[in-house]
């Protein structure tokens, strides 16, 4: 069987039955869903200051247990702390040169104020004063255990108030600010993944795993400066100028993560490509790459969505970040990617529409095959590279890398060499 028809249909699987598909390895198909299983609800507001670059946050979490047994405990992840020293995994891991600008120029955290359960019988309890953000001997602090007051039964849900600051870290691979372009991802404490068996897929920040969750909605309010633009998982509810703030609410369902941007230099490029608008934030003067990113998506969408089934989401933004900030380039995030940058060169390569075609498959995979990248990481980065290869090599043919003066490199001969 070809390979593309291999893939699609494992992906098929995870896109039509989401829910079963990540239920557990071994799980067995059962009848079609248009919607994953809804277990962790996140409503959220944030506040940018752009000079201090710091987020303060707060909302509400509504989470329910899916396994089959009883859990005292939460596992909360607090990944950006894996930017607040050089002793967390991020940094300590054998990678740590892996496309990163280091040393890191400023650090970042995650400073949690309160996780208050709002128990019916119990009433309000504080949970993160007896939170453990490390183990012992290991000074890791983006995967925190919290004790439960009482057990939360199999199909039972409850309800968190938080509050939190972060300080971002001067951009470094994924997250941060560079001069006013700040990228806000792994910016909130995320309850981990709980499998069906009732065991906790928790674990610590790594360069190339982070993505593991639970699907749910993701109701998000966010307020910078009103010079700033804001690109952002899911589509624009409401938005309002008020007193030099530009508010806006993102709301979306069946994702398991949520990042933004703000940058007082974005120009935008919007345009509808079947039923997807389709949104691409790049810096002033960038006209030229904005175009090549709106043409790979022009193919990319009907392709991917005839090879591996429907693109669910009304919306697709990409944001091509400025000079200075090329490390949060070429990223993924449910309904949002990062692209270009000045490490995407010479100009007769065709790195950027590659790297435009990878992001935007992993809104596949990871993003909707939602893989244990840790565990599994071919189903993640694996079949993604296999993908952006075959569409490159569908819509470039033989010069899907570079083509120049008669000479062609493919993607596919890249890959087989890295």
């Amino acid at each position: 069987m070809h390979a593309a028809r291999v893939l699609a249909s494992v992906a098929a699987l995870a896109i039509l039955e989401p829910s079963d598909a990540r239920a557990a390895p071994d799980a067995e198909p059962s009848a079609h869903r248009a919607h994953a299983e809804d277990v962790v609800d996140y409503t959220l507001t944030a506040r940018l200051d752009t000079t201090l670059h710091l987020v303060h946050g707060e909302g509400t979490i509504h989470w329910r247990n899916t396994s089959e047994t009883a859990v005292s405990e939460l596992w909360v992840h607090l990944y950006l702390n894996a930017f607040k020293n050089e002793l967390s995994t991020f940094m300590r891991e054998p990678v740590g040169q892996f496309r990163g600008t280091f040393p890191v120029q400023e650090w970042g955290a995650i400073d949690v104020h309160k996780l208050v359960l709002k128990d019916p019988d119990l009433g309000p309890v504080d949970l993160w004063p007896g939170a453990e953000q490390s183990r012992p001997g290991d000074d890791d602090e983006t995967d925190a255990r919290v004790p439960l007051p009482r057990e939360v039964a199999p199909g039972e849900s409850i309800d968190l108030d938080v509050a939190w600051d972060d300080k971002l870290p001067s951009i470094a691979l994924r997250t941060g600010f560079a001069g006013s372009f700040h990228m806000v991802a792994q910016w909130f404490p995320k309850i981990a993944r709980l499998e069906p068996s009732g065991r906790w897929a928790h674990f610590p920040m790594h360069r190339l795993g982070e993505f593991y969750a639970d699907f749910g909605t993701y109701d998000v309010t966010l307020d910078v400066p009103s010079s700033f633009l804001i690109g952002a998982t899911g589509p624009v509810t409401e938005a309002r100028v008020d007193a030099g703030r530009r508010i806006e609410r993102h709301v979306q369902a069946d994702v398991h993560d949520f990042a933004w941007t703000a940058y007082d230099r974005f120009d935008v490029r919007r345009e509808r490509i079947g039923d997807v608008d389709v949104s691409v934030l790049f810096p002033n003067g960038k006209s030229i790459d904005a175009d090549k990113e709106l043409s790979v998506m022009r193919f990319a969408l009907p392709h991917y969505q005839a090879l591996y089934g429907s693109y669910p989401y009304r919306v697709l933004t990409l944001v091509h970040p400025p000079d200075g900030a090329d490390e949060a380039g070429g990223m993924e995030y449910p309904t949002l990617i990062t692209t270009g940058g000045d490490w995407y060169w010479p100009p007769f390569s065709r790195l950027l529409e590659l790297v435009t075609m990878h992001e935007f498959g992993h809104q596949y995979f990871y993003g909707l095959l939602a893989s244990d990248e840790v565990r599994s990481p071919f189903l993640d980065e694996g079949i993604n590279s296999y993908a952006e290869a075959e569409a490159l090599g569908t819509w470039l043919g033989p010069g899907s890398a570079a083509s120049a003066f008669g000479f062609t490199l493919s993607d596919t001969s890249v890959q087989s060499v890295f």
